[in-house]
């Protein structure tokens, strides 16, 4: 008597592209894509920084925001631990971005001045009393409030 039995034999690959590190200038594009190839169909899964994302990246122009740590994981439904996970971490370079906002109190004894500065490498902004050389504060995001009484300040954000 001959037994006979059948063998299936699943698989599943995945290529990264670009994957390890990336580093781009901002502005930049930088199409990335998840290749799946798989005896079945295969679920794909994208993270950023440990965050699932509804949908896989895509860099028509690059931000200081997209900067980050991204995992493309795919893995077969039929078979249990059939996983495959490629990463790539992202760094995003250029010249510091400035924000600078004021505001002043309605009673107009005060002035707001919140300085936000994005760049990579994370940049210090510095400020200064103007003609004193006085160094008021060293961070790379700023909250200062000055109180005038007696008479009008300027301010002067020197970049």
């Amino acid at each position: 008597m001959i037994a006979s039995t059948s063998i299936t034999v699943h698989y599943l690959d995945l290529s990264l592209n670009p994957s390890g590190e990336v580093t781009k200038q901002i502005g930049d594009a930088l199409p990335v894509s998840c290749t799946i190839s798989a005896s079945r169909n295969a679920t794909v899964v994208w993270m950023k920084d440990n965050t699932r994302l509804k949908s896989s990246p895509s860099f028509s122009s690059l931000h200081y925001q997209d900067a980050g740590n991204y995992v493309c994981e795919t893995a077969l439904q039929e078979v249990e631990g059939l996983k495959k996970r490629e990463s790539l971490t992202l760094i995003v370079e250029g010249k510091p971005q400035i924000k600078m906002t004021k505001k002043t109190d309605p009673s107009g004894l005060s002035k707001t001045i919140i300085c936000h500065v994005e760049g990579f490498p994370k940049p210090a902004i510095q400020w200064t009393i103007t003609g004193s050389g006085s160094v008021i504060n060293q961070a790379s995001i700023c909250l200062i409030v000055l109180y005038c009484t007696w008479f009008n300040v300027e301010f002067y954000l020197d970049t």
